[in-house]
């Protein structure tokens, strides 16, 4: 298990191939490598 060690990520953590949010969802690499994209297109609206 890796804990990041920067105030911005308190309470996430990397166990395996997936990253923990504090709230206990788990992301996969795949479902993130196009998360950028994601958000670029939620603020064209």
């Amino acid at each position: 298990m890796y804990v990041f060690d920067d105030e911005y990520f308190d309470d996430w953590f990397v166990r395996g191939d997936t990253l923990w949010s504090p709230e206990g969802r788990g992301f996969k690499p795949h479902e993130l490598r196009y998360l950028a994209n994601y958000l670029w297109m939620a603020n064209l609206d």
